[in-house]
């Protein structure tokens, strides 16, 4: 046990002074050596190195004498996907500025009743700010198994756990929300891509649907809405009817997986 601490030491030591990435290797070696004859004490030495993997991936050396690191940018270059002049999206993040770390940013703007759609980010937690109009923020506990609804004004935020089912609602026009993760490229898992790429023939099965009826359902639905309704509705403003643009996805997502924010 002492030697599994030290192990620890060694990887936590390395990690806070920002040393080699080496860091979990030279843990695991250390522990190794001593840990050869316990099969119990070897897991551990291999627990150390797995997280010290962990640790050390979230974990980049940065030069800040490079003339290469940047400082400042400007949001309104960097658009994630537009739905039209009143309904878009901007994005920030380590790609668009490399200083950050484990921070990146959207800047929301929406229209009365347009949906930013349901979705969940499984590597960050969302912390919403309202700068103007109003919102409704929902969320779906999945330990009480209820659905949250939260409103909030200028001034007001609401948060999202990592890995919580969620969407936001616009009440008023010209709505402009801030949306901050605690990554600097969260991924996330899109309402629209479970519908329509999950095999109809699972879903019937598995709900006990009939496929051709469920398959009429959401033919409507396409991948990737991100900001919905993009079908004409008769209490949504006639000055936006535009459906959404086509995007270049920023943020990274898992491997196998066709990313939404890449």
């Amino acid at each position: 046990m002492i030697i599994l601490i030290r192990c620890q030491h060694i990887l936590r030591d390395n990690v806070k002074h920002g040393k080699s990435k080496d860091s979990g290797a030279l843990a695991f070696f250390f522990c190794l050596g001593f840990c050869h004859t316990s099969r119990a004490l070897l897991i551990r030495c291999l627990v150390v190195f797995i997280k010290s993997l962990e640790v050390t991936s979230m974990t980049v050396e940065l030069d800040y004498t490079s003339p290469n690191v940047k400082f400042s940018y400007d949001l309104n270059q960097s658009p994630l996907v537009k739905f039209d002049q009143h309904n878009l999206i901007n994005v920030l993040g380590k790609k668009q500025l490399n200083s950050l770390d484990q921070v990146s940013l959207l800047d929301i703007y929406l229209s009365k009743s347009k949906v930013v759609e349901p979705h969940y980010h499984q590597n960050a937690a969302e912390l919403v700010y309202c700068i103007a109009g109003s919102a409704a923020v929902s969320m779906l506990n999945p330990f009480t198994k209820k659905l949250h609804t939260y409103t909030i004004t200028p001034g007001q935020v609401a948060n999202v756990p990592q890995g919580w089912w969620h969407y936001e609602v616009a009440l008023q026009d010209r709505t402009h929300l801030l949306a901050i993760f605690n990554a600097s490229t969260p991924e996330v898992i899109l309402g629209s891509d479970l519908l329509t790429l999950t095999p109809s023939h699972i879903m019937a099965h598995t709900y006990c649907m009939n496929e051709t009826q469920w398959k009429q359902a959401i033919k409507p639905v396409k991948p990737s809405v991100f900001i919905g309704p993009f079908c004409h509705r008769e209490e949504e403003s006639q000055t936006h009817p535009v459906p959404p643009s086509h995007y270049v996805p920023y943020y990274q997502a898992p491997p196998n997986y066709t990313p939404y924010w890449s």
